[in-house]
C-alpha cells in the first residue's frame, strides 16, 4: 500500500514536472501582450522593433525546437529541460533589466530558446516515461497546463504592471521557474545519454540563417521598403540559405531535418492549416494588444482580462478536441476549428470604440477556441499516415512550422498595421485640410510607443484633434490587418480538401 502511495505521489510530480515548461511558456506568451504598450513607451520602441518582443520569441522557438529535440536524445530530456529552466530566468533577469529595444530583443530570442528546450523535453519525457492512453492523457495534460498558462499570463502581467512596471512581469517568471526546476531536479528520472550519435551543427547554423533572412526583411519592409536593397538582398538570401539547407540535409549523415516526411500524403497540408492558425491566431493577440491601448485607451489590467476568455476557451477546448475528434473525424474537426477562429476574427472587423466588452469577450473565445480546435485537428492529421521511425522527426518540424507561423504572422502584421495606418492617416490629413503638423503626426502613428507623450510637442489647441486623428487612421490598420487575417482563414478552409483522411472514424 505504501508502495503504491510513493508511485502515485512520484507519478504526480513527474507529471507536474513535464507541464512546467508549457506553463512557463503559456503564461509567458501572453503576458508579453499586455506589456507591449508600456515597454514601447519606456524602450522608445518605433512599431517595427515593438513587434519582435512578440515575434522574436517565436523565431527562437521555430529555429531551436529540433536541434533541442536531437540535444535530449543525445544528452539525456532531463539535463535539457533543466538546462532550459536556466536558461529561461536568465533571459528573463536580461528582460527586465534591458535598457535599449536591442538588449530585449535578444532577450526575447534567449527566452524562444529556452522555450525550445522546455518544450521538446518535456514531450521527450511523456514519451518515454507513459504509453497507450497513459500517454495520450499525460500529452492532453501538457495542452491543458499551456492554456492554464495562457489564463494566467495576462491577468498576472496586467496586475503587475497596474501595481508596478512592465519589467515586474519578468521578475515574476524567476520563482515560477525555479519552482519547476526543484521539482524536475528531485523528480524527473536520469536517461543514458546516446553519445554515439552526431550533432548536425552546420544543420542548425543553416536552418538559422534561413529562417532570419526570412523574418528580418518581412519584419522591416514597412520602414525600409519593399524595394530597398536591404529588403530585395535578404530576400534574395533567405532562398539562397534554403537551397543550400535543402542539399546539405540530404548528405548529412545525421540530419537535422529529415525532408522524406514532406512526401507523407497529407503531411503538408495538414501543417499549412496549422502553420495558419498560428499565424492568425498570434497575429490578432499582436493586433488587439496594440488596438486596446492606443484606441479603446485599456489600462494594462483591462487588456489582461479581455484576454481572459480567449485563454479559458483555449484551456476547455484542450480538454475536449481529443473526444470532440475522434467522435466527429479529424478533418471535418479541423474544417470546424478553423471556421469558427475565421467566424471570430471576422466579428472583430465590425468592432469600434464604443462596442462593449461583452461583444469582445465573446469572439475572443471564438478565437482561442477555434485555434485549439484546429491545432490538435491539424497535428493528429499529419502524424495520420506518418510511418512510425518518422514520427518524431515529423512532429519536430510540424512543431517548428506553427512557431515559424505565428512569427511571421506577426510580422505581416505589423508591415500590414504599418502601411495601412500611414496611407489612412495621409488621406485624412490631405481630404479634411487639416492644419495639423503632417510629418510629426506620422511619426507619432508608426516610431513612437505612446501616442499621448508624443503629442505633447503639439500645440494643446490641436492635441485633441491630432489624438482623433491618429486613433482613426490607427483603426483603419487593425481593419486591414483583420481583413488579411480573414482572408488567411478562409483559405486555410480551402486548404482541408486537400487533407486525406476518413469523414468519420467509426465507421472503420
Amino acid at each position: 500500500m505504501r508502495d503504491t502511495s510513493s508511485s502515485r505521489r512520484r507519478t504526480f510530480f513527474l507529471i507536474f514536472g513535464i507541464c512546467g515548461g508549457p506553463f512557463i511558456i503559456g503564461t509567458d506568451m501572453l503576458s508579453i501582450g499586455v506589456a507591449l504598450a508600456p515597454m514601447a513607451g519606456d524602450l522608445d520602441a518605433s512599431l517595427s522593433t515593438l513587434q519582435w518582443f512578440m515575434s522574436g520569441y517565436g523565431i527562437g522557438v521555430a529555429t531551436f525546437l529540433i536541434s533541442a529535440g536531437k540535444l535530449s536524445d543525445l544528452f539525456g530530456a532531463r539535463k535539457m529541460n533543466c538546462a532550459g529552466m536556466l536558461l529561461f530566468a536568465g533571459a528573463s533577469v536580461l528582460m527586465a533589466l534591458a535598457p535599449s529595444s536591442g538588449v530585449a530583443i535578444a532577450a526575447r530570442l534567449l527566452q524562444g530558446v529556452a522555450g525550445a528546450f522546455m518544450i521538446s523535453s518535456s514531450l521527450g519525457i511523456a514519451g518515454q516515461h507513459f504509453e497507450g492512453a497513459a500517454r495520450a492523457r499525460v500529452f492532453s495534460t501538457i495542452m491543458a497546463m499551456a492554456g492554464l498558462g495562457m489564463g494566467v499570463g495576462p491577468l498576472l502581467g496586467g496586475a503587475l504592471i497596474h501595481w508596478f512596471d512592465w519589467r515586474a512581469v519578468f521578475w515574476a517568471n524567476l520563482p515560477m521557474t525555479f519552482l519547476f526546476l526543484a521539482n524536475n531536479l528531485i523528480f524527473l528520472p536520469k536517461q543514458q545519454p546516446a553519445l554515439r550519435k552526431s550533432f548536425d551543427f552546420p544543420g542548425l547554423v543553416l536552418l538559422t540563417m534561413t529562417v532570419l533572412l526570412l523574418a528580418v526583411p518581412l519584419s522591416q519592409a514597412g520602414e525600409w521598403g519593399w524595394s530597398s536593397l536591404w529588403t530585395l538582398g535578404l530576400l534574395g538570401g533567405f532562398f539562397v540559405s534554403l537551397g543550400i539547407l535543402i542539399v546539405w540535409e540530404k548528405r548529412a549523415k545525421e540530419p537535422l531535418l529529415d525532408f522524406s516526411v514532406l512526401t507523407v500524403s497529407g503531411f503538408i497540408p495538414a501543417n499549412l492549416c496549422a502553420f495558419l492558425s498560428y499565424a492568425i491566431s498570434l497575429g490578432w493577440l499582436f493586433l488587439f494588444s496594440l488596438y486596446l491601448h492606443h484606441v479603446k485607451a485599456f489600462s494594462a489590467l483591462e487588456t489582461g482580462l479581455f484576454f481572459l476568455p480567449y485563454a479559458l476557451a483555449y484551456f476547455l477546448g484542450g480538454m475536449l478536441s481529443s473526444h470532440l475528434g475522434k467522435w466527429m473525424g479529424w478533418r471535418p474537426f479541423l474544417f470546424i476549428g478553423l471556421a469558427i477562429l475565421t467566424a471570430g476574427i471576422g466579428g472583430f472587423s465590425f468592432v469600434d470604440e464604443g462596442t462593449p466588452y461583452g461583444f469582445l469577450g465573446v469572439g475572443a473565445a471564438l478565437v482561442g477556441l477555434g485555434y485549439i480546435f484546429a491545432n490538435n485537428a491539424a497535428m493528429s492529421l499529419a502524424q495520420g499516415k506518418m510511418p512510425v521511425e518518422k514520427s518524431g522527426a515529423a512532429s519536430g518540424i510540424s512543431m517548428m512550422a506553427r512557431w515559424l507561423g505565428s512569427a511571421l504572422g506577426i510580422a505581416v502584421m505589423t508591415l500590414v498595421l504599418h502601411g495601412a495606418s500611414r496611407s489612412a492617416l495621409d488621406q485624412k490629413l490631405l481630404s479634411e485640410s487639416l492644419s495639423l503638423p503632417q510629418t510629426k503626426l506620422l511619426d507619432v502613428l508608426t516610431e513612437e510607443g505612446s501616442w499621448h507623450e508624443a503629442l505633447v510637442a503639439l500645440p494643446r489647441e490641436k492635441e485633441r484633434e491630432a489624438l482623433a486623428l491618429l486613433a482613426s487612421s490607427f483603426s483603419a490598420g487593425v481593419d486591414r490587418g483583420l481583413l488579411v487575417l480573414t482572408g488567411c482563414g478562409l483559405f486555410s478552409l480551402l486548404l482541408v480538401g486537400a487533407v486525406p483522411g476518413p469523414a468519420n472514424p467509426r465507421r472503420e
